[in-house]
């Protein structure tokens, strides 16, 4: 089968891990793929073997063309190189915007995939938003393509800690904000007004600098005017190896992911593979690859987004910080029960593989063919 894979594999941002983990799975089982991305300078560089051999691969009609990218864009990808188009939406609120659904009702889309029910659920309720009956064709176009880990690169190993402290970990995008999506302001006040100086734990903050300038990340930090008498905040914001960052999971004790709105939440995903259990708000997709048996589910409010125009409508999670101080004292306090969670959390991500959404691809792939 003839694939043309539409995306950007090159970034360090939530899209470019979902092209690659995809496609580098994807290719182990059909490797008649063409890569289509964005290159810069030094590109080869930056690419493995089976990414190199897509991405000089020559021009074809392609069987099926993938677009891992936002819906106003699909229609580049479609072009006349293609007999088949499926389009991946991936949306973190209770609904995608309404004129999204321009390009999803396009007849030339023949599939829509997903990375959680929950983003399929935000689809449906903008339909139904605007009045409009879901019919049946459309909603089998649909399917569910979960985002996944590599137990090859992310997995718990023994490793010299450098601190004694129970570390709490945050690794998001984070624009500084009071109201940034991925919760990370939440994080920080639950940890200080919770937690006091004299105490032995500390908060390992991972922050993507795709997302954040860091000479701003202490004004950030500052503005949100946090209690004085707490506990080491330590930073992180480099542009880390896959091994340096699952190094960074295995110094860690808990992931804390008081995120507003998620449609998968690879972080997550990544840390339960080290064998940490997880702190999240009980909304949004990452709720999908873990349970109680394995987390910590944190009490929310729903409210509009108002500060950001492409999200006009929708609505985003504003977890309970008071619980989530709660959540956060009980990880620290029981540690034999603590550590449990974080060896089901291992044991329940084992399976949310590339490969998994892969084989999961596969299949869609031949309903086309």
């Amino acid at each position: 089968m003839k694939i043309n894979f539409v995306g950007n594999i090159l970034g360090s941002d939530g899209y470019s891990n979902h092209c690659r983990g995809l496609f580098n799975a994807l290719f182990q089982l059909n490797p008649d793929i063409k890569l289509d991305v964005p290159l810069a300078h030094g590109w080869e560089t930056q690419v493995n073997d089976a990414e190199l051999a897509a991405l000089t691969k020559d021009n074809r009609i392609a069987d099926i063309t993938i677009a891992i990218m936002t819906p106003p864009f699909w229609r580049i990808a479609m072009g006349d190189n293609t007999k088949k188009f499926i389009g991946f939406c991936v949306w973190e609120g209770d609904k995608i915007p309404q004129y999204w659904l321009e390009y999803l009702y396009d007849p030339q889309v023949d599939q829509i995939w997903v990375p959680s029910q929950h983003t399929k659920d935000a689809i449906m309720n903008t339909i139904s938003s605007k009045g409009d009956v879901v019919s049946e064709e459309f909603e089998k176009k649909i399917k569910i393509v979960p985002h996944g880990i590599d137990p090859s690169k992310f997995f718990d190993k023994p490793v010299e800690r450098k601190s004694e402290d129970f570390t709490f970990l945050i690794n998001k995008g984070w624009r500084g904000t009071t109201w940034d999506r991925g919760g990370v302001q939440y994080a920080l006040r639950a940890f200080c007004e919770e937690f006091g100086k004299d105490e032995k734990v500390s908060l390992l903050l991972k922050l993507n600098p795709a997302y954040i300038n860091p000479q701003m990340i202490g004004k950030s930090i500052d503005a949100l005017k946090l209690p004085e008498d707490r506990p080491e905040i330590k930073l992180n914001y480099g542009n880390l190896t896959q091994v340096q960052l699952n190094d960074l999971y295995n110094e860690s004790d808990c992931f804390v992911c008081p995120t507003r709105a998620e449609a998968f939440d690879l972080g997550s995903a990544e840390a339960m593979a080290t064998g940490l259990p997880v702190i999240t708000t009980n909304y949004g997709g990452q709720i999908e690859h873990m349970d109680k048996d394995c987390a910590w589910f944190c009490d929310y409010d729903m409210s509009v987004v108002t500060e950001d125009l492409q999200y006009e409508g929708v609505k985003w999670a504003i977890p309970n910080v008071q619980k989530l101080r709660e959540l956060m004292r009980e990880a620290f306090s029981q540690g034999v029960s603590t550590r449990e969670k974080g060896k089901n959390a291992k044991k329940f991500i084992s399976s949310w593989t590339w490969m998994h959404s892969a084989q999961m691809a596969v299949k869609f792939l031949e309903e086309l063919k």
